[in-house]
């Protein structure tokens, strides 16, 4: 949030950003909650369109989070599964949210006239597609990113491991191309929603 440091109604409005904002990303345990990784200094908890109201209101709250901070906004299915990154301080530090879907198309080098990213006209079956992935600004390059998606990969499908080559990235920002082009060690990782 931009604001004059110096401006006392600036200042209130920021403090009660900051507040919003800690409380949206405060998570503490909850009763039944689906732990499918488990690290030294946080978890990854799974989130089904079929959980109760409050855990998908969490997702709702911390996608408004997300989108705001990305810049855009986006539908994304009501049978999306969530990841949260929570760190044992309590806090989401990180959030996938992915889709079944069908396709994937590889993304080009080349840009479109309007200078978006743009893929294949070829498509390749895929099992998941990556909607959002996002990590809090002070923990990011500390592999949460990486984590959510070893966890992903690892539960989206009961009892089955993903291939890198059945999930796909919906239309990247530059640091989500940037983070998919390691991850997949490849610049023509697979998308979808993208130009074609």
């Amino acid at each position: 949030m931009v604001y004059a440091v110096d401006h006392p109604h600036d200042q209130h409005q920021h403090k009660l950003h900051h507040q919003r904002f800690n409380v949206i990303l405060r998570f503490p345990s909850w009763k039944n909650e689906r732990t499918v990784a488990s690290y030294v200094d946080g978890r990854i908890v799974k989130i089904l369109p079929t959980d109760p109201k409050f855990a998908q209101k969490k997702v709702e709250d911390i996608l408004e989070l997300i989108d705001s901070e990305l810049g855009f906004s986006q539908n994304i299915s009501t049978t999306r599964v969530s990841y949260l990154y929570v760190s044992d301080q309590q806090q989401v530090t990180g959030c996938l949210i992915a889709e079944q879907i069908k396709r994937g198309f590889p993304l080009l080098e080349t840009m479109t006239s309007s200078g978006m990213m743009s893929c294949s006209l070829q498509s390749t079956p895929v099992t998941c597609g990556v909607s959002r992935i996002w990590c809090h600004a002070p923990h990011r390059k500390r592999g949460v990113a990486t984590r959510l998606m070893d966890a992903l990969r690892c539960s989206f499908v009961l009892g089955e491991r993903l291939n890198m080559n059945q999930v796909a990235f919906s239309d990247p920002t530059i640091s989500g191309k940037s983070f998919a082009t390691k991850y997949f060690k490849t610049p023509h990782f697979l998308t979808y929603n993208c130009s074609t």
